[in-house]
C-alpha cells in the first residue's frame, strides 16, 4: 500500500485577472512525508506563488492543496499558517522586539500567554545552535545575517510543524554561512522528519539539499527528478540552462586544483 503523501497539489492554478491569464495552471505535485523538494526557476515563473498557495498566503484560483490528506481550502487559513512553518529570505523579525519577544509573539498568536514559553523558546534557539543565554535578549540589529536566519528557523520550528516552507532562506547570506546553515537544516529536517519545500534560484543549492528538484518554467513544472537524475538527463532547455552554471564552476575549480597540484 502506497503511503499517503504529506503534501498534494491537485490541478492547482492561480490567475490574477479573472482567468484571462494564469501564473500557475494545472499543477500537480505529490510530496512524501519527510521529503525535501526544491522548486527552482527564474523570477516570475510562479515558484513563490506556488509555495504561498500551500499555506494560503495566496489563495488558489483553481484546484486543491492537501496536507496530510486534508484540503487546506476547507480549513481556517490563520490556523493553517499556525501549523505550517514558514521561513522568509529577509528574516521578518520585528526590530523593536528582542529575539525572545519575537519568538514569543508566534506562540501568543496561537493563544498562549505571553512570557510563559521560556523553555520552548530556549529549546528552539538551542536547536539552531544559538545559546539562549547569549541571544534571547538581543535585538535583531545586534545579530549577523546568519544569526538572524537561525532565529527565523527557530521561530518556524516553535510550532512543531510537520511541514516547513522556505522562500529563498539562504539567498541573503554569504557563501560560508549559507553552506553551514544548509547542512544544519538537513540535520534538523531528519531529526524532526519534516516535509520541506524550498524555493531557490540556486541549482547548486537545490542539488545539495533536495531529495527531488522541481524546475518551473512559465508556471509549469517542466522537470521533477532527483539530483542524480537531473545530472544524467539534461534534455529540457530550462534544465540544461540551470545546470550550466554549477557544472561550469565545478570544471573551473577542478582545473585550478589540477594546476595547483601540478
Amino acid at each position: 500500500m502506497t503511503p499517503q503523501p504529506m503534501i498534494e497539489l491537485q490541478d492547482l492554478g492561480k490567475s490574477w485577472d479573472g482567468g484571462k491569464t494564469h501564473t500557475i495552471r494545472h499543477m500537480n505535485l505529490s510530496i512524501a512525508t519527510g521529503e525535501v523538494i526544491a522548486i527552482l526557476g527564474e523570477s516570475g515563473c510562479g515558484k513563490t506563488t506556488t509555495l504561498k498557495m500551500i499555506n494560503r498566503l495566496i489563495e488558489p484560483t483553481e484546484g486543491r492543496v492537501l496536507i496530510g490528506g486534508e484540503n487546506v481550502l476547507e480549513q481556517d487559513a490563520v490556523e493553517l499558517r499556525r501549523r505550517v512553518g514558514f521561513v522568509f529570505q529577509h528574516f521578518g523579525l520585528f526590530p523593536h522586539l528582542t529575539i525572545a519577544e519575537n519568538m514569543d509573539l508566534v506562540l501568543e498568536i496561537r493563544g498562549q500567554k505571553r512570557g510563559a514559553n521560556h523553555s520552548r523558546i530556549e529549546s528552539a534557539l538551542a536547536r539552531v545552535k544559538l545559546d539562549p543565554a547569549q541571544f534571547a535578549r538581543r535585538y535583531p540589529h545586534e545579530l549577523s545575517g546568519g544569526q538572524k536566519q537561525r532565529v527565523g528557523f527557530a521561530r518556524a520550528l516553535l510550532v512543531e510543524p510537520r511541514v516547513l516552507l522556505m522562500d529563498e532562506p539562504f539567498g541573503a547570506l554569504d557563501p560560508t554561512t549559507r553552506d553551514g546553515l544548509q547542512q544544519e537544516l538537513l540535520q534538523i529536517q531528519k531529526e524532526m522528519n519534516l516535509t520541506c519545500v524550498i524555493v531557490t534560484h540556486d541549482m547548486a543549492e537545490a542539488l545539495i539539499v533536495a531529495d527531488r528538484i522541481a524546475i518551473m518554467d512559465a508556471g509549469k513544472i517542466v522537470a521533477l527528478q532527483t539530483p542524480v537524475e537531473l545530472l544524467r538527463q539534461q534534455d529540457h532547455p530550462a534544465v540544461a540552462r540551470y545546470l550550466q552554471a554549477p557544472l561550469q564552476q565545478a570544471r573551473l575549480v577542478q582545473e585550478l586544483l589540477q594546476k595547483a597540484e601540478g
